[in-house]
């Protein structure tokens, strides 16, 4: 099988909650290939927008990793972090 477009291993997700942690997602895993769809299903607040975040490279996992043509998407959230949430015009 050829690289995979998206490989996710181990993905852990959840929040604080109180004086402890609520998890909502645990060891996941992903494999894409060129083609391939998935969906993700379930009930409201279990982590699907957040896992759809962590894909994307937008939030960084309680564990695991994420990688896109076999680059780390960490390297992609730190270099979102330090641009300007300042909106501006381009003239023209």
């Amino acid at each position: 099988m050829s690289e995979a477009l998206l490989d996710a291993r181990g993905i852990a997700l959840g929040y604080p909650r109180g004086a402890g942690w609520q998890a909502v997602l645990g060891d996941f895993e992903l494999r894409l290939g060129a083609g391939e769809v998935v969906s993700i299903l379930g009930p409201s607040g279990v982590g699907k927008s957040s896992l759809l975040r962590v894909l994307a490279g937008l939030q960084e996992p309680a564990a695991g990793s994420v990688r896109v043509l076999g680059e780390p998407c960490a390297d992609r959230i730190r270099a979102s972090r330090w641009r300007s949430r300042t909106p501006a015009c381009c003239p023209g």
